[in-house]
């Protein structure tokens, strides 16, 4: 496992700006219990879609609590029931029936469609983080990390706070992109000791499947303050360089559609940088390179879209990130469209049911002078000569409900 946090170390102070990338690759399915290959579940929400085709779509509300009891109501309607879990903290878990990509008036608010008997994934994960006093006492540790929100997709219930008596203080807020963090202080902890703070959250993930009419949406022209985000520079989503200006032009220029367009630079990144795991390197390093691991294919993915005037942005998930882009419809409806750059083909709708833990690329937080690509900082102070805390991120997942 590799890290990618960029340190700076001055005197006694540390400041860690970037999660571990072990937290960002491509999982194995576990073995502790059975998981559907995926061929299976692909083609079995292929005929189970078909069966229920002319059924009449339920809407899902708005973003929120709304729309994740819409989708269960539904799903218990049609008396579908819950897949097996794989047992392990990053599998990617069975299937379900589709459901329509979110729909976006302001690029974060949105609501989705419900088709058929559509059976959400509620699972529970322990997230947080640990800190260890290696080497000598430290104080004034603080450590955030970005934690599950409610999002189309996904709605989020907090079931339980777990601190070491060393914690004094747990604390959430809020970030600018809709991102949510966790925040908490350890004012000392001596030598050999371990500290924690860790939440229980109950998750709520339905899948999104591609719309069948795609030639309705376009790129969208009047681009709101939210948006403007996602058409911009990030921390290694180099949008200015000529290089990746020029070949994202060069890929989309001869297809007249915005999805063929949007879907011509994802089959070119797939098919010109190959998936191998290496240190943090970004878009531009990657399209120089034909090589990087999943941080590397989203970024660019995300480069050329934007370069293209199409808005796209990162997704950070325990284990692994994936890009969404935005289109409008003819009704001028905003719809955020996931995929996922490495692994399965997955364009425009996936099957996916670990927890969003931040979605955007470009984080501002108090603490820090220059954005994040991922809102996760931790520092601390040694006390009397040397050492620093080591940390661990907590991604687990506990089971199915």
């Amino acid at each position: 496992m590799k890290r990618l946090l960029a340190a700076s170390l001055c005197c006694l102070c540390f400041c860690l700006v970037s999660p571990a990338r072990a937290q960002f690759e491509p999982s194995t399915p576990s073995t502790t219990s059975p998981v559907p290959k995926k061929t299976e579940r692909i083609e079995k929400a292929k005929k189970t879609r078909k069966t229920d085709k002319g059924a009449k779509a339920e809407k899902a509300g708005t973003v929120g609590s709304a729309g994740a009891a819409a989708a269960a109501d539904a799903a218990g309607a049609a008396g579908t029931t819950a897949m097996p879990s794989g047992g392990g903290a990053f599998d990617r878990l069975g299937t379900r029936e589709p459901l329509s990509p979110s729909t976006s008036t302001g690029g974060t608010s949105a609501a989705g469609t419900v088709v058929g008997g559509v059976q959400p994934m509620v699972q529970r994960w322990k997230i947080g983080l640990q800190f260890r006093a290696k080497g000598s006492s430290c104080g004034n540790i603080l450590g955030t990390m970005p934690v599950p929100v409610d999002w189309p997709e996904q709605t989020v219930k907090v079931i339980e706070e777990k601190l070491t008596p060393q914690v004094t203080e747990l604390k959430y807020r809020e970030l600018e992109g809709d991102v949510k963090q966790m925040v908490i202080t350890i004012p000392t902890l001596q030598t050999g000791e371990t500290a924690s703070a860790i939440v229980v959250f109950e998750v709520t993930r339905t899948p999104i499947f591609p719309p069948e009419d795609t030639s309705k949406f376009v790129i969208p022209k009047n681009i709101s303050k939210e948006l403007r985000r996602y058409l911009a520079a990030s921390p290694l989503i180099e949008i200015s360089d000529p290089r990746i200006k020029a070949k994202a032009k060069e890929v989309a220029q001869d297809k007249e559609g915005a999805w063929e367009k949007v879907e011509a630079i994802y089959d070119w990144v797939r098919a010109n940088v190959k998936y191998e795991n290496s240190s943090l390197k970004g878009a531009l390093a990657a399209m120089r390179d034909g090589k990087g691991d999943c941080e590397e294919l989203t970024s660019l993915f995300v480069a050329f879209c934007r370069v293209n005037g199409v808005p796209a942005r990162c997704v950070w998930i325990p284990n692994h990130c994936y890009p969404e882009f935005y289109l409008e419809d003819e009704e001028g409806n905003g719809h955020w469209f996931p995929c996922q750059a490495a692994g399965s083909r997955d364009f425009g709708g996936m099957v996916e049911y670990r927890p969003i833990l931040q979605k955007g690329d470009n984080i501002r937080v108090p603490e820090q002078k220059e954005p994040l690509r991922y809102a996760a900082l931790q520092r601390g102070k040694a006390i009397r000569g040397g050492g620093q805390p080591d940390y661990d991120f907590i991604m687990e997942v506990m089971g199915e409900k």
